[in-house]
Parts: structure tokens; C-alpha cells; sequence
């Protein structure tokens, strides 16, 4: 089976498609601004630091010449993990949260389906050891370039690089959930074609119109 991943070590610069594991991570609470809220101690009431699973989104010739200086990661979680929220969700809903509709739920993204989610393979080989994860393109963060190259440096994080052309897989896929359309008005149901050619007289050989 093809490797997915390459380990990484500490001294091994940041790049496109690096799975950070445990980062510090800096975001807002699911709440509304107080109308009086006009303040640096009222505003940071909101902020909420904590520690996520990401994944680099930005371009790996951006960050090898310096281009950016943040860098675009997307959170991921375990398979496990995700289950509990998709369960959540699916009870929420009033819907059954049943094992064929988690198979079902799983397949669609796999097939990419999903267009907030990817799902990404496991690994137990060549320094490797990682279980399916889910990439979420609806939790994205910016974080300074220095910041997070000397976290992986100076921290020895646990970290692996998502390996071509499966990160450029990743980046396209990021690139669609951003980039998709919808249409007002769909394209209508296009006649079978057997329908189409019995409403058409067809000419035989000798000139003669069949109907």
C-alpha cells in the first residue's frame, strides 16, 4: 500500500500538508458581542486558548521563500472523535444515529462528497503510526509563521508530513469548499434517450421514413 506519510523531525522545516498535533491555538467563543462590549478586558472574555490537532494549508513554495508571514492550518480529529459530534448532530436533528447511516455518512466523504470534510487514511509503517483522521475546512485558523515553525522546532510536537500528491489532494479539496456556486435554478432533467429518438422519424436506407 502506498505510505500517505513521511515522519517528521524537529529540525525538519514547516510545510504544506505538516499534521501538528496538540498546537496552541488562539480562537473566539460562540457568542454574541454585548452591545457595551467596547473594551480589551470585555473582549477577551470571549477569547478562548486552547489546543488543537491542525493541518498546514498554506503553499509549501510560500513558506520556503518566505512569502506569508501566517500560516493557514485547518483542525483535524480522529475518527472516534468526529463520531461523537456526528452522533450529536444526527440526534439533534431527530434522526437515528445507526451504523449503516455511519457507514453511509463515512462513504460519502470518501468519495468527496463532503464538502467541508476530508477524510484522510491511516498509517502504521515507516516511522508512522496514525489513525483515520477528518479534516474540517469550516475550522480554519491563521497563525504567525515564526510562531508555529519555532513550536514544531523547539517543542519536538509530535508531527507528520502529509506526503504528494496527497496534501495537494487536500489543498484542492480546500480550494472547492471555498470556490463552489449555487445556482438559483438547477439544469432540468434530461430526457432518456429512448424517448428522444421515438418522438424523431429516422430515414432508412431506401428513403423511407421510419416513425
Amino acid at each position: 500500500m502506498t505510505e500517505w506519510y513521511s515522519s517528521c523531525a524537529a529540525a525538519d522545516a514547516l510545510s504544506q500538508g505538516d499534521l501538528i498535533f496538540s498546537c496552541p491555538v488562539v480562537g473566539w467563543a460562540r457568542g454574541a458581542v454585548a452591545p457595551s462590549c467596547d473594551s480589551s478586558a470585555a473582549l477577551s472574555v470571549l477569547r478562548q486558548d486552547y489546543r488543537a490537532d491542525v493541518v498546514v494549508i498554506t503553499q509549501a513554495c510560500d513558506l520556503q521563500h518566505d512569502h506569508v508571514s501566517e500560516v493557514v492550518v485547518c483542525e483535524h480529529v480522529g475518527v472516534s472523535d468526529h463520531f461523537v459530534l456526528w452522533k450529536e448532530r444526527m440526534t439533534a436533528s431527530g434522526q437515528r444515529p445507526t451504523d449503516k447511516a455511519w457507514q453511509k455518512y463515512l462513504n460519502h466523504m470518501r468519495k468527496g462528497f463532503d464538502w467541508n470534510h476530508v477524510l484522510l487514511n491511516s498509517q502504521c509503517n515507516a516511522g508512522v503510526e496514525i489513525d483515520h483522521r477528518i479534516v474540517d475546512f469550516s475550522l480554519v485558523r491563521s497563525l504567525p509563521v515564526i510562531f508555529l515553525r519555532s513550536f514544531v522546532a523547539i517543542n519536538s510536537c509530535r508531527r507528520v508530513h502529509l506526503k504528494p500528491p496527497y496534501r495537494e489532494h487536500l489543498s484542492q479539496s480546500f480550494a472547492r469548499y471555498f470556490m463552489r456556486v449555487g445556482l438559483p435554478t438547477s439544469v432540468s432533467d434530461v430526457p432518456s434517450q429512448q424517448a428522444t429518438a421515438s418522438s424523431h422519424p429516422v430515414a432508412t436506407a431506401g428513403g423511407a421514413v421510419s416513425l
